[in-house]
């Protein structure tokens, strides 16, 4: 009895395709030098500022775009909202917001010091540059943005651990009245223990990364606003003084 015939496939069985995450182009070389030209130039800037304003500028060079890059990681991308970036200084963390893929008119940047809102205004003509205090924050949205301005996230390089316990209280107040439970706070800290001073009430870790290329290393904290109320002022008082926060 002849052996069946095989039947020949005309074409070979093709591999299933798999989705690999898409890798970001490289960054040209030039990129980073202009980015190291620009740290460099920036630096005198920013220690002018730390010695005749210690308490409004709390970082000794810009941040590094290791710290910068790590900060905006965490930021929902498309943002639901507008994406506040509290103590902007000179935009590195800007920058890295920009690449990470928000869009400039969703991108709002608040700093107090006049020469870096200049700084900005040139370096980022399509973000909005917010001039004024942090602890009336809601107050600068409303006169720029409108009432009811949504807001996705809040990424914050304020130094807050150099403001007085009542500032500090107002700041976190404002980042807590402007965020939705479950929506994210990201804030970096010098210290780099993780300790209780790393706990603000309303708000719960969700994640923490010490970056060691920085001057000085530093640690990224995202906040997640829970839906606890806010506490009264003898409650986040007594809060704070377990240690001092960030």
């Amino acid at each position: 009895m002849a052996p069946a015939a095989r039947t020949a496939h005309p074409h070979p069985p093709r591999a299933s395709r798999v989705n690999r995450p898409a890798v970001p182009a490289p960054v040209p070389r030039s990129a980073h030098l202009r980015r190291l030209l620009r740290a460099f130039a920036d630096t005198p800037l920013i220690l002018w500022h730390y010695a005749t304003h210690p308490r409004r500028i709390g970082a000794v060079a810009p941040s590094s775009r290791f710290l910068a890059q790590a900060m905006a990681r965490w930021v929902p991308i498309p943002p639901n909202g507008y994406v506040l970036e509290l103590g902007a200084g000179t935009g590195a963390v800007t920058e890295a917001l920009l690449a990470r893929g928000v869009s400039p008119d969703r991108l709002v940047a608040v700093e107090a010091m006049p020469r870096l809102v200049e700084v900005l205004q040139k370096r980022f003509p399509g973000i909005h540059v917010l001039q004024g205090d942090a602890r009336q924050l809601r107050q600068l949205l409303r006169q720029r943005l409108g009432p009811d301005t949504p807001v996705a996230a809040i990424v914050s390089s304020l130094p807050l651990r150099a403001f007085s316990p009542e500032d500090r209280r107002q700041v976190v107040h404002e980042i807590h009245r402007l965020l939705a439970p479950g929506q994210g706070w990201i804030q970096f800290r010098y210290r780099l223990r993780h300790e209780p001073s790393l706990h603000w009430p309303g708000f719960r870790i969700r994640q923490t990364m010490v970056v060691w290329w920085n001057i000085p290393p530093a640690r990224v904290v995202l906040y997640e606003r829970t839906t606890e109320p806010w506490p009264d002022e003898k409650t986040f008082s007594t809060a704070s003084r377990t240690a001092k926060p960030s």
